[in-house]
């Protein structure tokens, strides 16, 4: 399982369980152009693509936004690999996971900190959700929400959060 954001199409096709966790997405330029793209008119105005993932939240994020959906977009095969295009300066704008960027951002050599790449505060997209994906009519989807529920109920759920700095991501 890997951040798989519950939508209405995955529910169509798999089972899914609960949301355990909270994302958005960010935009994110290379320190120094915060004021040019500190809002998602001036990125539309400023005639840069937006790269992001193939197929991401990100992606979605964008197409559906009403300020953002006439943007161009060059898709990256990763969010990292998005990171690495802005960081590269061959894109000046990226759509990437809150929680990835954040993750990244923790780690001293990680091309956040060493791009010196800043996610910009203010701008938001709709919040999406994480949840695990299951076969249809997996009855493994039920133990694994109850050892969630036992985790939640022991602590052991919110050690794991604040060990990560996912804390104020969390699902109750």
């Amino acid at each position: 399982w890997n951040a798989m954001t519950i939508t209405d199409t995955l529910k169509s096709s798999i089972d899914i369980s609960e949301a355990y966790c909270k994302n958005n997405q960010a935009v994110v330029v290379k320190s120094g152009n915060e004021s040019a793209y500190a809002t998602k008119d001036l990125i539309k105005n400023s005639g840069e693509k937006i790269v992001l993932e193939s197929g991401s939240s990100g992606q979605l994020a964008v197409e559906g936004d009403e300020i953002l959906k006439t943007v161009g977009i060059t898709k990256a095969d990763s969010q990292l690999k998005a990171l690495q295009e802005v960081a590269a300066g061959t894109s000046k704008i990226a759509v990437v996971d809150v929680l990835m960027f954040d993750s990244l951002k923790a780690k001293a050599s990680s091309i956040v900190n060493t791009g010196s790449l800043v996610k910009i505060e203010g701008i938001t997209f709709t919040a999406e959700e994480f949840g695990i994906g299951f076969r249809k009519g997996s009855d493994f989807k039920a133990k694994v929400e109850d050892a969630i529920k036992e985790l939640k109920q022991d602590g052991t759920y919110a050690e794991i959060a604040a060990k990560y700095n996912l804390s104020s991501n969390l699902v109750d």
